[in-house]
């Protein structure tokens, strides 16, 4: 990894990630994680409401890869909230 690659990383880390996510923020990036799962929901129960083809391909992708970017907007706090969930003696 060269020096500018390694700068970039690092500045997107601390614009994104380690940065706590606003409330705005953090409900907008609910709403994508919720509304990401709705085209497996349909396709899962109701395929021949889904575009065939590669179309679906690509839906699916998309839906997947709003999910990646919804957990980074939403930022470290809520990946805090998920370790909680599995921990026995964790403070609420």
């Amino acid at each position: 990894m060269d020096a500018a690659e390694a700068l970039r990383v690092g500045d997107f880390r601390r614009a994104v990630v380690d940065r706590p996510a606003s409330k705005a923020r953090y409900y907008v990036g609910l709403a994508i994680i919720l509304l990401s799962w709705l085209p497996a929901y349909i396709y899962a129960y109701a395929p021949a409401a889904m575009p065939g083809g590669n179309a679906r391909i690509y839906i699916l992708a998309a839906m997947d890869l709003a999910f990646v970017a919804s957990v980074f907007l939403m930022g470290g706090e809520f990946w805090e909230k998920v370790r909680r969930i599995f921990i026995y003696e964790g403070k609420v």
